[in-house]
């Protein structure tokens, strides 16, 4: 299926980050907030009172314009209608469904809020490009460890591979899944490539007490280069846990 690059996220990814793979960055709309991330990481209260951010925090507390224009990044909320169209992706392997659901809208432990945005940046002549969706979710007790738990056990359990059925019906084989090595942020961090077809998507998860920060990314001019820019996650994770350590105090 390669081309058509799956109908889930992934596609609704590149969609949206398009204009800024392309050099257009500024066709992107502003996000909600432009205060810059702040530099510091706080170690979050939420590891040990389990208070956690609404829909209205999280949207404060997730990257905006400002806090990626300078590093060249277009950064663009994620319309309802794009998560629509996300929907379900579905694994082959029971094992492999934690990580083939980062490519839909639909997840098991469900978060309580969830915001997203598609971040993008691009250079034709170097094939230098980044698509990708962040995502940062809030859990109920217990909710956001056991999405790393599952996350781990995915990728230790399908190193060879599985098939992922999205909510459209179209399949996307992968003969691989990867780990990498996780900065040392949060509570905890992964990060994995999957690929095949001639593909690769890489991951970058970290959990913040009973928040998790997820980002998804894709190379749409050298689909197997694909990275996730370590420097956005270090940034999320920053303005992510200073907004749970002032929402604890």
């Amino acid at each position: 299926m390669r081309g058509n690059v799956n109908k889930s996220v992934a596609r609704v990814v590149l969609a949206a980050a398009v204009a800024a793979t392309l050099g257009t960055a500024t066709a992107c709309e502003d996000s909600k907030d432009d205060k810059p991330a702040g530099r510091g990481s706080q170690k979050p209260a939420a590891t040990e009172t389990h208070k956690t951010l609404g829909k209205a925090e999280l949207e404060q507390a997730v990257l905006a314009k400002a806090d990626v224009k300078a590093k060249g990044y277009a950064i663009k909320e994620m319309t309802k209608a794009e998560l629509a169209e996300g929907d379900a992706a579905k694994s082959d392997k029971a094992v492999c469904q934690p990580a083939v659901a980062l490519m839909g809208s639909k997840y098991s432990p469900e978060p309580a809020d969830s915001v997203y945005r598609t971040l993008g940046k691009g250079d034709l002549k170097t094939k230098e490009s980044f698509s990708g969706m962040l995502r940062v979710s809030s859990y109920a007790a217990g909710g956001a460890e056991k999405t790393i738990a599952d996350l781990k056990k995915a990728v230790e359990g399908c190193k060879g591979g599985f098939t992922a059925t999205d909510g459209s019906g179209e399949k996307q084989k992968f003969t691989a899944v990867t780990a990498q090595p996780a900065a040392k942020l949060g509570d905890e961090a992964l990060a994995f490539d999957m690929s095949g077809d001639g593909l690769k998507f890489s991951v970058k998860a970290v959990r913040s007490g009973a928040h998790v920060t997820v980002l998804l990314g894709f190379n749409m001019l050298d689909p197997m280069k694909s990275q996730v820019p370590q420097e956005l996650v270090t940034a999320q994770v920053a303005k992510l846990e200073k907004a749970i350590a002032k929402n604890a105090g």
